[in-house]
Order: structure tokens, then sequence, then C-alpha cells
């Protein structure tokens, strides 16, 4: 038996297991807590010893292996296990009270533990929050990841009707420990206490989550939990009876409410008087959010809007209540309940305004709108109260404290804030052109705001990809290490951001620094695994690193996940199927994927496994044709030489998997035969550069 909620005891046959030192002890905590059990020499050493050198990093892993054998070993216990290239326990042979804790959560029952602390998650290992930072990233994001999924079992619980009142009170005192600011669990601990005429027990719950809610956030309970609180004191108890949690388990009634972001215009809601099934408990409710209409404002305001609705889809994202989409794929989906987000936008004056609605799509019916003035001083606090909005409409609870997390740590840098959120336009508009403007807004606000993440996190975004937008540019030693450098400090300054750490994992990728790589995605992961973006950009790299099981399980999940993929993501997806062996499920992801030039190269090499040979010469001259008018390179844009640029483009670890490209290449008359599969070095090309010229 292994106890982690309350500080690390391993027990085997009555007897507890010592281990001295606290790595190993953490190490031994990361391995019962990670999906596998087991993870490699390469990736503990990145997530134990971030800040050593790798050789000294490896002697102290060494050693903590032989403390941990020993240790093992006094107590006659074979659940470790190790070789010489992982460390891993067995966890048929162990029980883990936090995995219990959410197997009860899973089965509808509460494991004592959420009871008897408010800390059982919040504080899981606290005493190792300083073992390795790169650690207590992993840590935070596994606590977040753990409760919202034991929160999501027990929500389900308080729904359930046919329970006894006293299991649906402890589903909710268990998530009220979970999350203080839950006010569907306190709602409900307030009507079990009501109803058997507790009624000091039930404002006592009132009242600590008014407490909560003001010091901590400075906001009040909602109106539903003010209205129930105010029956209450005047002895008019809903009962057993009613309707209970959030409404949600028969129907919510929703009319209309002054909910107005800027105080000029109420917000106007819609309900429906005969909803009978749970919205928040759907697995399939869907956000759509289509592209807000910006025809109305002038051209240099255009990014702000942009803008904002690039950052509102990710803060929506980080949301497992609900899955988001861009684009209509009601056609899909079959029985999926989608909600379109729609917006436009115009100039009232100086001021830029919004006007954004929900509307239900299978009734048609406008469950919300919001006119809003968009400004970059309340750009935070808006996304913050659209999120709340959209979750009050559809019924689904969003604690208070993730809500506060969206924009923390940005909020004192707008001036920065505006110009990076130019910047990423300019990048996100694929133009090779723009990148440079992009890099150049990005480096100023470096020098204004030595401390600002994002600007560090775009520079070496842009290191690491800007080869793959200009023909002829080969990956440089240079570009690859400031690649590096840029994302470390990334990293370093905030650590929690996900689109860090995946730019830091690419960086190492790029570097062929593969084994360094995979910690950084599975963070980028743990951080943010509701994202389709992260999970399939996580398992593209993961594949290119060789890592074809990790890789395919993200891509999977990332399809699964997304409702109407990207071309973007189809492309990926083509690539990492293609390097899986898998021609016939790459070229159906080919069908979808974004026309970019690059990809004709990969779909000859598919077409000529398939057997299609005209289709892939044809692709073939395609991409010859299409790399010579966009050619960057310093090199003549002959064939040999936009050959080698595409080959040296991709870091492909697996010399088979780069052979296989190659001779599938060579199939078509490609000039392949003096190029090797070379990882030792980045660039072996003919005039490579690490800056573009700017023709």
């Amino acid at each position: 038996m292994v106890e982690l909620a309350s500080g690390i005891r391993i027990r085997h046959r009555s007897r507890d297991i010592n281990i001295a030192s606290r790595k190993a002890q953490a190490i031994v905590c990361y391995l019962l807590l990670s999906k596998t059990g087991r993870e490699t020499r390469e990736h503990l050493v990145g997530m134990f010893w971030s800040e050593s050198d790798e050789q000294r990093a490896r002697g102290s892993l060494r050693q903590v292996v032989r403390e941990l054998r020993g240790a093992f070993a006094r107590i006659d216990s074979d659940a470790l296990r190790v070789d010489k290239n992982a460390l891993g326990i067995d966890s048929a042979r162990v029980h883990v009270d936090i995995w219990d804790a959410l197997q009860e959560a899973e089965n509808g029952n509460v494991h004592p533990m959420l009871l008897e602390s408010r800390s059982a998650i919040d504080g899981l290992l606290r005493e190792f929050e300083t073992v390795d930072p790169s650690f207590q990233v992993w840590l935070n994001a596994k606590r977040r990841s753990l409760g919202e999924q034991i929160a999501q079992s027990l929500e389900l619980v308080l729904v359930d009707r046919a329970r006894p009142g006293i299991e649906i009170e402890r589903a909710a005192r268990a998530l009220l420990n979970l999350d203080q600011t839950h006010e569907v669990a306190a709602r409900e601990i307030m009507r079990q206490r009501s109803a058997v005429g507790d009624i000091g027990g039930a404002l006592s719950v009132y009242k600590a989550l008014w407490d909560t809610l003001e010091e901590e956030y400075d906001v009040e309970p909602s109106q539903e939990t003010q209205e129930l609180v105010a029956k209450i004191k005047l002895a008019q108890p809903e009962g057993q009876g009613t309707p209970a949690a959030s409404e949600t388990a028969l129907a919510r009634v929703q009319s209309y409410a002054e909910l107005s972001i800027d105080d000029e215009t109420p917000s106007q809601w819609a309900g429906s008087r005969n909803r009978a099934s749970s919205l928040a408990m759907l697995s399939n409710l869907m956000i759509e959010v289509t592209e807000f209409d910006i025809g109305a404002i002038a051209s240099e305001s255009h990014y702000l809007v942009k803008g904002f609705r690039q950052e509102l889809l990710a803060c929506l994202i980080r949301f497992r209540e609900w899955k988001v989409c861009e684009t209509d794929a009601g056609a899909q989906l079959g029985n999926a309940h989608i909600f379109k987000v729609e917006a436009s936008a115009y100039q009232a004056l100086d001021t830029i305004r919004l006007v954004l609605t929900l509307r239900d799509t299978s009734t048609g019916v406008f469950l919300w709108s919001e006119r809003l003035a968009l400004s970059l001083e309340s750009w935070f606090e808006l996304q913050q109260k659209i999120v709340r909005r959209l979750a009050t409409a559809l019924n689904v609870h969003v604690s208070v404290n993730r809500l506060a997390s969206i924009g923390e740590g940005r909020r004192h840098d707008l001036a920065m804030y505006d110009l990076w959120l130019k910047g990423q336009t300019m990048v996100l508009s694929f133009d090779p052109k723009s990148w440079h403007e992009a890099a150049n807004l990005f480096s100023q606000i470096l020098q204004t705001a030595p401390t600002f993440s994002p600007a560090y996190s775009s520079l070496a975004q842009l290191n690491n990809s800007i080869h793959l937008f200009h023909f002829g540019v080969f990956r440089s030693q240079e570009r690859a290490g400031e690649a590096i450098t840029l994302a470390q400090r990334a990293v370093r300054l905030d650590g929690v951001d996900s689109r860090a750490q995946l730019c830091l994992g690419w960086a190492y990728v790029m570097s062929n620094q593969y084994d360094k790589a995979g910690l950084h995605y599975a963070l980028a992961c743990e951080l943010n695994g509701n994202d389709p973006w992260t999970l399939i950009s996580s398992a593209l790299g993961l594949a290119f690193a060789g890592d074809a099981e990790r890789s395919q399980q993200l891509a999977d999940y990332a399809l699964e996940l997304s409702l109407d993929p990207s071309p973007t993501h189809w492309g990926y997806q083509a690539r990492i199927r293609y390097l899986h062996g898998d021609p016939i499920g790459a070229m159906e992801a080919m069908k979808n994927a974004a026309a970019v030039p690059a990809m004709l190269a990969w779909r000859s090499a598919v077409l000529i496994e398939l057997g299609q040979t005209a289709a892939a010469q044809k692709s073939f001259t395609d991409f010859l044709n299409a790399a010579e008018s966009n050619w960057y390179g310093r090199s003549s844009a002959s064939p040999e030489n936009i050959v080698r640029w595409f080959l040296h483009s991709f870091p492909l670890r697996s010399k088979e998997a780069w052979l296989r490209l190659r001779n599938h290449l060579a199939q078509l008359g490609a000039p392949v035969l003096r190029l090797e599969h070379d990882i030792s070095h980045i660039s072996q090309a003919p005039n490579h550069q690490t800056h573009i010229p700017m023709e």
C-alpha cells in the first residue's frame, strides 16, 4: 500500500520501505503517479536534474537506483523494475491511495481521504515541490488533472436523484474540499442540511463560501446561491424532492437577466422549461467559435480582434467540461449538442466593440448575447467573464479559481501584450516576409520587458520552423542553439505555460537532442491535455524523435478531441501515419491536409508506397516547381538542392524512416545518391544560412 496524499509512505507486508533521499522518494512518487509506472532514464534525468549537466545527472540517477534497489530488497519486494534503459514500479503489485480515490469516484463513491482533508489533491507531494523545477511543473499539472477527473465523477453523483441524500451530501462535501469555490456543491450541502432541519449548518456553509470568494477573488456568490440562502433563512427549504445540484438534473429555467460586461447593454438570456437532459453531463457538449466578423473596423485593429478570438479559444480549450471547434462540424458529430459562439466587431469612435451571441444549433434559440468594449486593460477580465457566461448558459460549473488563472502573470505587461498579439497575427499568416516583421516585434518586446515569457516562446517558435517556410534555407546549429536558449528562458519565466514547454520540445528535436525533447512534450500535454494542437504537435515531434508508441497515442487522442481538424492538423496526422508505416492512413489524412508545397513531397512518397506511380510522379513534379518558385536559398534551386533541403528540414531520428523517405523519392528520379542520414550535425548542406534575406 502506498500513501501519497498525506506524505509518502510505502508499506509491504506490514513493513515500511525507508528511502533516505528526497530525490529518490520523489522519483518513486513520480513513477507511481505516471500513466505507465515506467520511464526512461533520459526522461528521469530531464525531470529531476533539469539544471545539471548530463554527465553529473546520470551519475546522480545511478546513485538513486542503487538506493532504491537496496530499499526494496530490504523488505523482499520485487515491485521495482530496473534495466539499462528505464526504471519502473509494477503497478499490479501496489495500491496507491490517490488512484484508489479516483477509482472510487468513477464508481460513484467517495474515498474517505476526500472528506478528511481539504488538501488531498492540492497538497499532494508538497514536500517535494523544490526537488526540481521540471518536477514542480509536472506536479502542478498532475494535481490539476487528478482533481478535475475526480470532480467530474463526483458531479455525476450530485444529479443522481436515486441516491440517498446522505450519499449526495458526501459527494458535495468532497467536491467542496477539492474546490472551496464550488458553488454547486455548496448549494447541495445547504439543501441537504436545510432538509433535515440543520439551518445553522446550511448557513455556515454559505458563510464559508462567501468568505472564500470575497477574500481570495473579490466576488460574491452567484444570484442563485444568494436566493437559496434567502429561502433557507425564511424557513422555506426546497426539500429533497426539488431538483438539486446545478439544476442540470432535470431542467433549468433561465429568463432575461442583467449580466452586462460593460454595464451599458444588459445580457439577454433565453431558456427552455423543457430541457430534460443535463447539458453539463453530456459527453458531447460542443462549443463552436466561428470566425469573428471584422469587416466594420479599421484594418490596423484587425489583429486585436483576431488575437482576442485566438486567446479566447485557448481559454476555452483548457476546460474539460466541453469540447471546442472553430468551424461548422455539425454534420460530422452525429448526436453532438453544439452551441455556436458568433461575434461581430464594429467601431464606436476610438473604441472597438464586440457583439457576441451563443446559439443552440439544435433549436436555433439564442441563449446569450453580450456587447462589450474590447481593450487591453480589460482583456483578461473579459475572457473570464465570457467563460463564466458560457458556463452559466450551459449549466456547467467552472470554479472561480480556475477562471482567475486566465492571463495570470501577464496583466502588468499590457503594452507588451499588444505588441505580442500583433506579432502572433503575423506568424499565423504563414507569410515568410511577415515573419521577419514579427521577429522584430518580439525582439523589441524583450528589449523593453526582458521577463515577458510569451515573446521568448514566439521567437523560439520562429527559429524552430522558419526553415520550413523558406525553401532552400537549412537548419543550422546556430539557429537551433538560439531556439533552445529562448525556449529555456520562456520555461524558466513561466513553466506552466504549455506553449513554452512545447516550443522547448521542438527546439530540442530541431537540434537532434531527442531524449530531452520527450520530457517537454509530456509536460506540455500534462499542462494542456485538452488542446488538440498541443497534442498533435507533440505527437509529430515524438514521431520525429522515434517514439512511435507515444506519438500514435497522442495523435489518436488529438483526433478524438478535434471536432473538425484543421488542414494543418491533418498534415501532421499524415506525416505521423507515414512515419509509423501506415501509407493508407497517411493518404486518407492527406485528402484534408493543407496544400503547402512541402506536403506534395510527402504525398509523393505515400503514393509511391501505395503503387500509384503516375500520381506520385505528378505530385513530385509539382513539388519541384513550387519549391523553385518560392526559393529563398543562396544555392541554386536545382532538383538536387531542393531534395537535399527537403530531406534535411525534418529531423528524423530513425535512420530506417529517413532512408524509406529518401528511397521513395529516389524511385521518382530524385537525385539522392549522395545524401546520407546523419544526425550528428544539424547542417551539412552547402550555403545554409542563419538569417533569411528579405527579398
